[in-house]
């Protein structure tokens, strides 16, 4: 929460000091893996979204962080801190290079330091997005040769002005998936959810979550037999309200979804439960090729103590590391003892 921009600024002395704070409680952390995996992703979601404290205050938790576990440890984090800045950076040139119809801000993160990974959604961008989004990828290739940029459209937002028939602009933030659902109704005055469907191509799981956010804001109204509008229908149809009305004129519509934000979850649990995996049998390697040969409950107990400042391993997922080393013949049981591994060269 410190590093949230909502949060009431503090005096920069205030925050370092309570930043400092927060990193003698974090050594605490028996699974130092399961925060990092979380905090790059909060992290970078707040980059993304321009909702940090500072960019200094990034930085200084990164390198408090680096001190307390090491390069390695901080490697990600100090990553994406990085191409967050460069992207900056690249982001003026871009602007003076290219005239656009829109305003388009691009920020560019390394594939292999991402927390999202391969986000798998369907979708097709808006030709009003479209075109800026082309120009931008003409001109990031051409600065770097041999790169390839993926769009990653579930961590972008935007602003979209609605000028509504009765006489009041209003100016919505908003997910890339909900903007390129009001675009729809710039062409069509009602649209089934079948048809919003086919047009932007999200899936329907998603969409139907989308649209409850539309409806629970009354943006958009559903004019077909369904009553229960949390029971919606491919065959509903949507409708734009035209006598849309707010307090407020501008208003934030880009609020976290349950199943994606339960995706992200998961996807990250089984992240670190993969990157367990490997560093379970790196140390087992590691331990193996220095001592030979180890019985295998002094061999569970050497890796406990190898690893146990990163995480706390359980000895089933030791004992199964090692099965997986036997099988791929980086270790035997000795044919004498049977309880004695042996590393093979």
């Amino acid at each position: 929460m410190l590093l949230k921009n909502k949060v009431k600024q503090m005096d920069p002395t205030e925050l370092e000091e309570k930043l400092s704070q927060a990193v003698i409680i974090f050594r605490f952390i028996t699974d130092k893996d399961v925060f990092n995996n979380f905090y790059l992703k909060l992290m970078t979601t707040r980059l993304l979204q321009d909702q940090s404290t500072s960019a200094d205050a990034e930085g200084s938790i990164i390198s408090k962080l680096k001190e307390c576990c090491g390069v390695e440890y901080s490697s990600k984090l100090q990553r994406v801190y990085q191409d967050i800045r460069l992207s900056e950076e690249l982001d003026g040139l871009f602007k003076n290079a290219v005239d656009m119809s829109i305003e388009l801000t691009v920020k560019v993160i390394s594939g292999s330091a991402s927390p999202f990974g391969n986000v798998n959604c369907t979708f097709t961008i808006p030709e009003e997005l479209g075109s800026g989004i082309s120009s931008y990828q003409a001109f990031y290739i051409n600065k770097h040769q041999g790169r390839k940029l993926t769009w990653v459209y579930a961590k972008s937002r935007g602003d979209i002005q609605y000028r509504c028939p009765n006489g009041k602009n209003f100016v919505f933030t908003a997910s890339v998936f909900q903007m390129a659902i009001m675009l729809l109704f710039n062409r069509y005055d009602e649209m089934s959810i079948e048809d919003i469907q086919k047009n932007t191509d999200i899936k329907v799981e998603l969409l139907v979550q989308i649209l409850k956010i539309f409806l629970k804001v009354k943006l958009l109204l559903c004019v077909a037999s369904t009553k229960d509008e949390s029971e919606l229908k491919a065959t509903d149809v949507m409708k734009l309200n035209t006598n849309y009305k707010n307090k407020k004129l501008r208003i934030n519509i880009n609020v976290p979804i349950k199943t994606v934000d339960k995706e992200d979850d998961e996807r990250t649990h089984r992240q670190i439960d993969e990157s367990r995996k490997f560093v379970i049998e790196a140390a087992i390697v590691r331990i193996m090729k220095m001592r030979k040969s180890l019985k295998h409950q002094e061999l569970v107990g050497e890796v406990l103590n190898h690893i146990g400042a990163k995480f706390s391993p359980t000895v089933p997922m030791i004992k199964k590391g090692i099965e997986e080393l036997i099988q791929r013949e980086y270790l035997e049981r000795d044919a004498t003892t049977r309880d004695v591994l042996n590393y093979l060269a």
